[in-house]
């Protein structure tokens, strides 16, 4: 009889320790989940905010550039430009400053039109940009507010003035009007896909 009540104990402990083992196995699971979700959120929270950042500080830094040389008549296209007007004040130095760099933008002064002048519009460079981030800001406010809007990899030049054709998914927006594309969510997985990219955001 004792035996039996012996060999029964153990069998209940067996079962005990394996409901025990189950609960943690399940309890580390729902863990794991809850931090997939949480890492996944914070991630994006943390592209957000750096989206309106770069957003901001562009907004800010092209409304900038435009009062500096608006008795100038024409920008200028000396390679310090962009820090020389923020020693003078006329730009606030974290709008110049690329959040994802921690450097300041790059400007160049260029033609607005072939014809046009040297210096009759200008471009700031946004480097730095994982593809994720860069849909996001070349599909948001900027591109409303740009007059040129394109992306290529990391390392590519510029535009010479703002008279090309739209051409998606490179070239979204130019003098000649805005790539039909850029409207449609769709589409929007085509942008950004060197992994390191550089948008030329251009204002006159």
């Amino acid at each position: 009889m004792k035996d039996i009540q012996n060999r029964n104990r153990r069998n209940s402990n067996k079962k005990v320790r394996g409901l025990a083992l189950l609960e943690i196995l399940i309890a580390i699971g729902i863990l794991g989940i809850i931090s997939a979700g949480v890492a996944t959120l914070a991630s994006r929270t943390f592209e957000e905010q750096n989206a309106s950042l770069v957003n901001k500080s562009v907004a800010d830094l092209s409304i900038s550039i435009k009062k500096a040389f608006s008795r100038a008549g024409g920008y200028s296209d000396d390679a310090d430009a962009l820090q020389k007007l923020v020693n003078a004040g006329a730009v606030a130095a974290e709008s110049a400053r690329n959040p994802m760099s921690n450097s300041n933008y790059g400007y160049d002064a260029i033609k607005k039109l072939p014809t046009a002048a040297s210096g009759s519009a200008f471009v700031i460079q946004i480097d730095g940009l994982p593809d994720t981030l860069c849909r996001k800001i070349a599909t948001g406010p900027l591109l409303q507010d740009a007059a040129y809007l394109s992306i290529a990899a990391a390392g590519s030049t510029g535009p010479d003035d703002f008279n090309a054709t739209p051409s998606f998914p490179a070239i979204l927006k130019t003098l000649n009007g805005t790539a039909p594309e850029t409207n449609d969510p769709l589409q929007y997985n085509t942008l950004c896909t060197n992994g390191d990219n550089t948008i030329f955001y251009g204002a006159y």
